[in-house]
């Protein structure tokens, strides 16, 4: 049975930007990253970590301009913005292997960070992208012809190895 325990609230300073994210705190536990979709924030993950917290570590950040995580003063806000910013996020967390869920906008960050950083996770969860997200669209079309999810991420991310 899961308790009810509320989630720590954490900042880091990542890319310039402080970033806000909720910790779950149970760091005996595998690690479990959370990416929110794009009209989210990090609070949509406290139901599931719920659920999960007795079993993973769960870490919700808040993408930059989202929640309680800063606005980019550049108006930088691509995914390739936001996924240096989970890569850093995870540097800076100490986390080595983990396992990386992301919803709709997440989802995106999520695949584009698994292309870039293969070798960190330990498994990739998304949901809700919809087909309209052209990388989303992409990452579905290169899975078809690769023999595994992690030769998919590599050729989506343009990272050849």
């Amino acid at each position: 049975m899961t308790s009810l325990l509320q989630p720590k609230s954490k900042f880091l300073t990542v890319n310039a930007l402080r970033l806000h994210y909720l910790d779950w705190d149970n760091a005996v536990t595998p690690p479990v990253v959370c990416v929110h979709g794009y009209t989210s924030s990090a609070q949509a993950f406290n139901a599931p970590s719920r659920h999960l917290q007795d079993r993973f570590h769960v870490i919700a950040p808040d993408v930059r301009g989202h929640g309680e995580s800063a606005w980019s003063p550049a108006g930088e806000y691509q995914f390739n913005d936001q996924v240096s910013d989970l890569a850093q996020f995870v540097d800076q967390l100490g986390l080595l292997r983990f396992t990386l869920i992301g919803t709709s906008m997440g989802g995106i960050i999520a695949m584009a960070h698994a292309g870039a950083h293969p070798e960190r996770l330990m498994r990739l969860i998304v949901n809700d992208i919809g087909p309209d997200a052209e990388a989303g669209r992409q990452w579905l079309t290169v899975a078809k012809q690769c023999p595994s999810w992690q030769a998919a991420a590599r050729r989506t991310s343009g990272n050849l190895r």
